[in-house]
């Protein structure tokens, strides 16, 4: 790295800090894009089956995401913690707390896992009251919770190595672990190669083996002499109330994206009241939306690794070089994500489902959403920014009350109370999306970012 993007009595190159970020950037976009690339491969593979198969594809992979939406928190916790003390504290206080925060993980897990299935049903009759798609559903849902501790303690190694600044391990841990899971998909779900015939159940089967040698994979890496962060031997520091200063950080954010999923559950029944074709639709959408929003979670991880580390450094300078220069970039690849959302809406769903009126009702969700992709991609910038900056809870503060206030309560108005067509739900959406990001820009433009860190 340039010497001139780290010492702040020289003025920043803007090709350096540019190059800083997307390489910083890259294989975070890569391992995420592979991930959903990964999802959307078993879900158009289920896609070929019937409509059955993908809504308890659905719901099964929604009610998980709720127990990954906590790691996910935690995640943004370690990324944090580490990128501001590892170069104060050394490799001791770091690696104290990665291990601390992966068993307390695993604990979550199982916990949490082992409440699912052992109520599925109770767990899926939030979506609906269709006893025949919840006894479907809850076959797939008890092979797919197993997947949890594992999936757990990788997100866990991955921010470890990301917040040091090394995004390639974990990328390279993901094209492993989801060529292998394409791989499982391919012969548990038709029964290929010898496999037994599983039809959808083999997706989570699939998922389950990969995510156990991912997580086998990643710890091995994360305590190599060669290749790791941490040695197996050596001293560990003693500090109190550690955990309380992880989940300080990890909860707001974890709640942040568990708000979100307990709405998705409440509109996916108000989609489902329109029909069970539309909701498939629907989860074919948003497989399609959610690998357009790759670049933008990259942002997202990028922004609180590096606001992290300009806040340890203490440089304001570098902070507002980082900021002005990770919106540009962002700006750009929205626009371009926006552009096929709008107008090739057809070919994206075709990729997912031979279905013609599926591909029918998901061109209508695809063309709505992506008029809002400029707004919500730059909005997860401005949130890394406030993450890394000690503002953890505005996030969560700005998603329960767009997610409550506008999305739910004009969606339910729109159906039960109007009797709009499906469209109006789309529309929903976007507006949500729209005033989220301006909340979100203006909180983050009047806050000192330095003057409340150091304060």
């Amino acid at each position: 790295m340039p010497d001139n993007t780290l010492n702040s009595q020289k003025g920043y190159n803007t090709a350096d800090i540019r190059k800083e970020i997307i390489l910083l950037m890259l294989p975070i976009i890569a391992e995420n894009f592979l991930q959903t690339f990964t999802d959307l491969i078993a879900t158009a593979m289920v896609g070929r089956l019937i409509d059955l198969d993908i809504s308890a594809q659905g719901m099964s992979s929604k009610l998980t995401n709720l127990v990954y939406y906590i790691f996910r928190g935690t995640s943004v916790a370690l990324v944090i913690l580490i990128a501001k003390r590892l170069s104060k504290d050394g490799v001791e206080a770091c690696r104290t707390i990665f291990e601390k925060t992966a068993v307390a993980t695993t604990v979550i897990a199982l916990v949490l896992g082992g409440f699912i299935f052992m109520a599925p049903e109770t767990s899926l009759s939030v979506f609906t009251k269709d006893a025949a798609l919840i006894a479907h559903a809850v076959d797939y849902l008890k092979i797919l919770v197993f997947c949890l501790p594992f999936w757990g303690i990788t997100v866990c190694v991955a921010s470890a190595f990301q917040a040091k600044g090394d995004t390639k391990t974990p990328m390279l841990v993901a094209v492993f672990v989801n060529i292998l899971n394409t791989f499982l998909c391919w012969g548990l779900i038709f029964g290929n190669l010898g496999m037994p015939e599983m039809g959808y159940l083999g997706a989570a089967a699939a998922l389950v083996i990969s995510r156990a040698v991912g997580c086998v994979i990643s710890i091995y890496l994360l305590y190599s002499s060669r290749w790791g962060m941490f040695a197996l031997k050596g001293k560990r520091t003693q500090e109190e109330k550690l955990l309380q200063r992880v989940y300080a950080i990890a909860l707001p954010n974890a709640g942040e994206w568990c708000v979100w999923q307990v709405a998705t559950i409440i509109l996916s029944r108000i989609i489902l009241s329109y029909g069970q074709a539309e909701f498939a639709a629907y989860q074919l959408g948003v497989q399609v939306e959610s690998m357009l929003e790759i670049p933008a979670v990259g942002f997202g991880t990028a922004a609180m690794v590096l606001i992290s580390r300009a806040i340890g450094l203490n440089d304001e300078k570098l902070y507002r070089a980082y900021k002005k220069e990770m919106m540009r970039i962002c700006l750009l690849i929205s626009i371009i994500t926006t552009a096929m959302l709008v107008l090739m809406p057809r070919m994206c769903m075709r990729v997912l489902t031979d279905s013609e009126n599926l591909i029918a009702i998901g061109i209508g969700y695809l063309v709505i959403a992506g008029l809002s992709t400029i707004p919500m991609n730059i909005g997860k910038v401005y949130n890394g920014i406030l993450r890394s900056s000690g503002n953890n809870t505005v996030p969560l503060k700005v998603q329960m009350l767009c997610m409550w206030g506008i999305r739910i309560t004009a969606s339910l108005i729109c159906c039960y109370v109007l009797k709009l067509p499906l469209i109006s739900i789309w529309c929903c959406f976007t507006a949500d999306q729209f005033i989220k990001f301006f909340i979100t820009r203006t909180i983050t433009n009047r806050k000192k970012i330095f003057g409340d860190v150091n304060a």
